[in-house]
């Protein structure tokens, strides 16, 4: 039985306990058996779930249309991490209870955080300097996705201006 085969903690509880409702019990030799408690010379019950953590998110830019996304992260039960360096958007109080809301300047984002630690960002910051500078932050120590908002001409002048950086392999950007 794998946690991760299961979306939500509420459905991997009620079919542990449909597993043990039924008298079924894994062993640590990983066989199930069924009906009676093991004799005492018999290997204890063990139940293991392999759960790896949740994907993590990073929202670049905590604007108006980064809740939304923020919700339905936290929906799908990500982690999520919102950035933006403007008080007025980095609140808390706009965001799902358990996103976590940073107010950094864009530049300064690899000195706060470990970007490889983040399973995808998204820049949406919709200001040209501060997702230019979000893009620079994550050529340096890329995840393995990076989203960019906003109309195409934008992206492709926000690449010209990255310049190598943007195209290096195993960057995510440009790609």
């Amino acid at each position: 039985l794998r946690a991760h085969e299961h979306r939500t903690a509420a459905g991997l509880f009620a079919l542990l306990v449909l597993f043990a409702a039924s008298g079924l019990v894994l062993f640590a030799d990983g066989h199930c058996h069924g009906g009676a408690a093991p004799r005492p010379d018999e290997a204890l019950p063990l139940l293991w779930i392999d759960q790896p953590p949740p994907p993590l998110l990073l929202l670049l830019g905590a604007g108006p249309d980064a809740p939304p996304v923020a919700q339905l992260a936290d929906f799908l039960s990500w982690d999520v991490h919102v950035v933006d360096h403007r008080p007025a958007y980095a609140r808390a109080e706009r965001f799902p209870p358990r996103a976590r809301v940073l107010m950094l300047r864009p530049e300064t984002l690899c000195q706060h955080l470990r970007l490889t630690d983040y399973s995808a960002a998204i820049v949406m910051s919709h200001h040209y300097p501060s997702d230019l500078a979000y893009l620079r932050e994550l050529a340096a120590a890329p995840p393995p996705i990076v989203g960019l908002l906003g109309p195409v001409e934008r992206r492709r002048r926000l690449l010209a201006a990255l310049g190598n950086s943007a195209s290096a392999p195993g960057t995510g950007i440009g790609e």
